[in-house]
């Protein structure tokens, strides 16, 4: 039933569309187009995964690191419930199966009146068409210490350090006979999931006390997940309080120090370690690369109802990346996966054809947050939640499992699922 599941929600496009396949004819076919993609993220990557049926492109991908990471599941690899290893992607080897060239760099200006781009890697790069998927980054907010003395969830890397910290401080807490006091800023899906996640790690270990970590949520406004509905709120707050998770809602930060966290109200919290979740901003390069576009309220570039930037349609920006001026989406996964399918089925191969493309509409499918294997819920378009205990709860957790199966067989075919799977269910 799964993978029955699975095969008919890849069949089907996420933005509400039929999966089709774009006829291109001969007459389009006479000049090669050439199409850059700076940043393999979740947006960038759904851009480039099909685009080997048009033959009249090229398609290219200029991304500094060598591997696509599931940013979803980030919280996991900081848990230690899932690998390095099983939560990425190399480009190479996803070049060499959809058609796509590979550049691992950065660029490092680009002439949009010549269309060329400039790399790290000493080389210049033309382009006919600009996709701009360079993600986000952590947006502390200038609070001070920040900087110094957070730990941040944006990348392996850091998933991996965190891992790592919270491994020793609580062995040597348990040593000891102390515990390890762990502070996440903000109560999001990552920041609630990721305290979730380190819970369910730490407290399972068989040479490791249960009161050698204590975990505590600090957040801004007055609920945790604000995003969803108050009754996930109240059931998510329920479940980690019964886990003896400390919350502190309506907690503004006004500083970060060695410690702890020094809150506007002049109350201190200690920790010994402060992991920031926050929120994210878009890529900070995006002013330095494109001066002379245009950028909306939230630091990204504005793009029209077809994703093109306003000042330049030959550059289109997705994911953290874009800025929709009459219609705003959310910083999400699914947001900029839809995008990028909607730039590879219908922009890119009408636009390479000299043809307007139809508007990219997007189809909010719902939202699903998990507590581990204590509880999950989900948020449906309408509004209406479910989820937290009984039949729900197993729905919303089979849902979760079900999200993450689809990128892994998206990437890494059903091989790179049933290797996962098989993992965290045995190892």
């Amino acid at each position: 039933m799964f993978l029955t599941y699975l095969f008919w929600l890849h069949s089907h496009e996420e933005y509400g569309y039929l999966k089709t396949r774009n006829i291109v004819s001969k007459a389009e076919e006479k000049t090669i187009q050439k199409i850059v993609v700076l940043g393999g993220g979740i947006g960038g990557i759904n851009v480039l995964r099909d685009l080997k049926h048009l033959s009249n492109i090229s398609a290219t991908l200029i991304d500094p690191n060598p591997f696509h990471v599931c940013k979803p599941s980030l919280h996991e690899v900081a848990a230690g419930t899932l690998t390095s290893k099983d939560n990425r992607f190399a480009f190479k080897a996803l070049a060499t199966e959809f058609g796509f060239n590979f550049i691992q760099a950065k660029a490092l200006s680009i002439d949009t009146i010549s269309r060329k781009i400039q790399l790290s890697s000493d080389t210049e790069i033309a382009y006919d068409w600009l996709i701009v998927a360079c993600g986000a980054v952590p947006n502390d907010f200038k609070t001070e210490g920040a900087d110094q003395h957070c730990y941040f969830l944006n990348n392996i890397a850091d998933a991996d350090v965190i891992y790592s910290k919270v491994r020793l401080g609580v062995t040597s807490a348990f040593q000891e006979k102390k515990s390890f006091n762990v502070a996440i800023i903000g109560a999001g899906p990552t920041g609630v999931q990721l305290t979730a996640a380190l819970y369910e790690t730490f407290t399972k270990k068989e040479t490791i006390s249960p009161h050698s970590i204590s975990l505590q949520i600090i957040e801004g406004q007055n609920r945790l997940l604000p995003s969803f509905h108050k009754d996930i709120s109240e059931g998510a707050a329920r479940r980690l309080k019964e886990l003896n998770i400390q919350l502190n809602l309506n907690a503004k930060v006004e500083a970060i120090r060695e410690n702890g966290v020094a809150l506007a109200n002049g109350t201190f919290l200690p920790a010994d370690m402060v992991i920031w979740t926050a929120g994210v901003k878009p890529n900070i390069t995006l002013k330095k690369l494109f001066p002379d576009l245009e950028f909306g309220r939230n630091g990204g570039l504005v793009v029209t109802n077809t994703l093109q930037t306003t000042k330049d349609p030959h550059i289109l920006a997705i994911g953290d990346c874009a800025f929709i001026l009459k219609s705003p989406l959310p910083p999400t996964a699914q947001a900029a996966r839809k995008e990028g399918i909607y730039l590879q089925k219908i922009a890119l191969p009408a636009l390479i054809s000299g043809k307007t493309p139809k508007p990219f509409i997007y189809n909010n499918q719902g939202s699903i947050v998990v507590l581990g294997k204590y509880a999950g819920w989900g948020e449906l378009p309408s509004g209406k939640s479910f989820g937290g205990k009984g039949l729900g709860n197993r729905w919303a957790q089979l849902l979760h499992s079900i999200l993450s199966a689809r990128q892994q067989y998206e990437l890494g075919g059903l091989t790179s699922v049933l290797k996962k799977f098989l993992k965290k269910k045995f190892l």
